[in-house]
């Protein structure tokens, strides 16, 4: 029962979906049809309204400039039908636009989002230098104290080859130590910082609702 009224159950989204909303809120989906009985009805009536969001997918051939000359055009005859609801905050002028939906994300406030992305970025290369050089200075160091016992291996008749084979065959060992160790903190780390970033990316979007 959704407000009294009696609803079919069709399918459950597995654990964690969230569908094409940031938000991790979601409890149900139902058609849009169905609104007029769980919201006021100014929802679906009042043009001014701007609780949806459009996804399309162009039909094969069209290109996203060709769907957003198209979509100017409706915009204009809407716009003449009722011009205030076309002004936005700002008092500017509402246009449409047509952009890939891993765009949209990042509209609202393109540049956080950029500063956030070359943040990371420079920290984790940070991170990086910094473990590659621990490395580097480990591995010089352990190679030094090996000196005595490569000399020995190389006099009692070891090739040169074959002492190059076990020095790469360690030094992979320890690169592939090095990168599971990586992988499982990227992994921890996303799952740490999933529900911050979602609440970031949700305060933009409202952000972009409201402008």
């Amino acid at each position: 029962m959704l407000n009294g009224m009696p609803a079919t159950i069709v399918g459950v989204a597995p654990l964690g979906f969230n569908g094409t909303s940031l938000d991790d809120s979601q409890e149900f989906w139902v058609p849009i049809e169905r609104f007029a009985a769980l919201l006021p009805p100014r929802t679906l009536q009042e043009r001014r309204q701007r609780s949806f969001a459009v996804y399309v997918r162009l039909r094969e051939g069209v290109t996203s400039h060709q769907a957003e000359a198209e979509l100017s055009g409706i915009a204009a005859s809407l716009r003449q039908r009722d011009p205030a609801a076309w002004i936005d905050n700002q008092g500017a002028l509402r246009h449409v636009t047509v952009m890939k939906e891993t765009s949209a994300r990042f509209a609202a406030d393109s540049a956080a989002a950029t500063l956030l992305l070359i943040s990371a970025v420079a920290a984790i290369a940070g991170i990086v230098s910094i473990a590659c050089v621990n490395l580097a200075t480990m591995l010089l160091a352990r190679g030094a104290a090996r000196t005595r016992e490569l000399t020995i291996r190389l006099a009692i008749g070891a090739s040169r080859g074959r002492l190059l084979r076990q020095l790469a065959t360690e030094s992979l060992l320890v690169a592939l130590l090095g990168a599971g160790l990586a992988l499982a903190a990227v992994h921890t780390s996303i799952r740490f910082f999933e529900p911050t970033v979602r609440k970031a990316f949700r305060r933009s979007a409202w952000r972009s609702t409201g402008a």
